[in-house]
This record gives structure tokens, sequence and C-alpha cells, in this order.
């Protein structure tokens, strides 16, 4: 059985002299570092497990000392490696809230229920997120919005929106 990996940072350069990392936080959950004690570095499709030492957060990002990663050197081999938890190790999210991975392929039907497209892609902006649904070779988006998408269902694989919200 493989595990589905879930990526919650990026190492994007070595702090210091004793291979701690500096890693942007692609989790919505801050201190997600602080929470578990291992991660799986994904990088050139290599996979490695990595025991948490220590982590400390400031604002999007945590400097992460990692067991038996005591020098530059072996720091800088981490950077630019994706780390991502187990999906068994995720938060529980609030009611009508859902991770983006679980959403993406999911059927987009408007509420006449035709098929609309897929959902290729959530994009996460600052006044609402944004689904970018492909429909045969064209992208329509749509606004995350109680107006534009009408219901999620993950049981059922399938997103309900208000096609004179979509956007081509």
């Amino acid at each position: 059985m493989n595990k589905i990996l879930i990526p919650i940072g990026k190492v994007t350069k070595q702090h210091g002299l004793k291979g701690e990392l500096k890693v942007l936080v692609l989790s919505d959950f801050p201190d997600r570092f602080k929470d578990i004690s291992y991660v799986y570095a994904l990088k050139d499709e290599k996979t490695e497990k990595l025991t948490i030492s220590h982590c400390r957060n400031q604002d999007h990002l945590a400097f992460v000392k990692f067991e038996d990663i005591d020098t530059i050197a072996r720091a800088k081999e981490l950077i630019g490696c994706t780390l991502c938890i187990d999906e068994e190790d995720l938060h529980a999210l609030p009611r009508n809230s859902y991770y983006i991975h679980n959403l993406v392929g999911l059927a987009v039907f408007d509420e006449s229920r035709k098929c609309i497209g897929k959902l290729k892609e959530v994009w996460q902006l600052p006044a609402n997120d944004v689904f970018v649904v492909v429909s045969d070779d064209k992208e329509i988006l749509f606004p995350v919005t109680e107006e534009a998408v009408k219901s999620i269902s993950i049981e059922k694989k399938e997103v309900i929106v208000n096609s004179a919200f979509g956007v081509t």
C-alpha cells in the first residue's frame, strides 16, 4: 500500500552552522512542525524520513533542526526538498472546510447537473480561493464564494457551481 504524502513545507536554505534549515510553511497550521516528530523529505523522486529535533516559527517560516543533520554541507543537500507528512496525520478540519488535495480531481457540475469539467487546482488568493476547472481544452475559473459554489461532496466526488460565475 502506497502512502499518500501531503506537502507542509519547502526547504529554502540552510540556517546557521549546525544544520538548521529555513522552511517555507505550506500549511494553514503555522505551528505544524512543532506538532509532529518526523517528516518525509522529497527531492528528485527520492524520499528520506527525517526526525525533527526542534523547531521555531517566524511568520510563515519555520526554522527546523533535524536529528543527524549536523553540518552545513548536509543541510545544503536538503535545499529544495518538499517536506511532507502522512495523510492520516492531517488535522481534522471544521465543517465545510476541505484540504485542497481532496478537491483536485472532483467532477464539477452546474446546478442543472450538466458536467462542466474536472477541478484541476485551487488558487489561494487574498480575497477568496478560486477553483480552476478544466473543460475540454479550456480552463474555467470559479470564485470560491457562497454564490458561486453551491455544494461540495468529497463522498460523491463532486462540486456543484453556479455556472453564471464561471470565467474563461
